[in-house]
């Protein structure tokens, strides 16, 4: 029987993006302006995705290999998100609906997919030493402008 060595606070960081996704969503359904929304991803770009993405550039992609196709889909995911979260000026409604959907589905791929790859290549002690580096909390909720409630 497989083992699989936990990742939980590296979980608990993708479970606070895919609420971002959600946040986006739910503003779009109630007509919110879009202004509001870009600057809430703005802010969560700063304070969470831009660092989350380092941390597993750095630190969890080179324990797979750079060379591993796999790394290389998330790099290049990656830079795709990050490219429409910065480059666009102006959001509109078929913008912000990639950068959910993206986002959202990056998510599911490194947890279906990668992650699980990652736990049979890695120690318990590297996982520790990983998880060591993620933020703890749900980020976000110190936003005030809650649109999405």
């Amino acid at each position: 029987m497989e083992t699989t060595i936990p990742l939980d606070r590296l979980y608990r960081e993708h479970h606070s993006l895919l609420k971002l996704s959600w946040r986006i969503r739910q503003g779009q359904e109630k007509g919110i302006d879009l202004a509001r929304i870009r600057s809430y991803i703005e802010y969560m770009w700063i304070s969470s995705l831009s660092l989350h993405f380092e941390i597993e550039e750095r630190y969890v992609f080179p324990m797979l290999g750079n060379e591993n196709k796999l790394v290389q889909r998330a790099l290049s995911e990656h830079r795709w998100i990050q490219k429409l979260i910065l480059t666009q000026k102006d959001y509109s409604f078929k913008m912000l609906n990639r950068i959910e959907e993206r986002l959202e589905r990056h998510i599911r791929f490194e947890e279906k997919i990668l992650f699980p790859e990652f736990q049979k290549l890695v120690s318990e002690e590297q996982c520790e030493w990983l998880e060591s580096l993620y933020n703890d909390g749900d980020q976000g909720q110190q936003w005030d402008d809650q649109f999405w409630l």
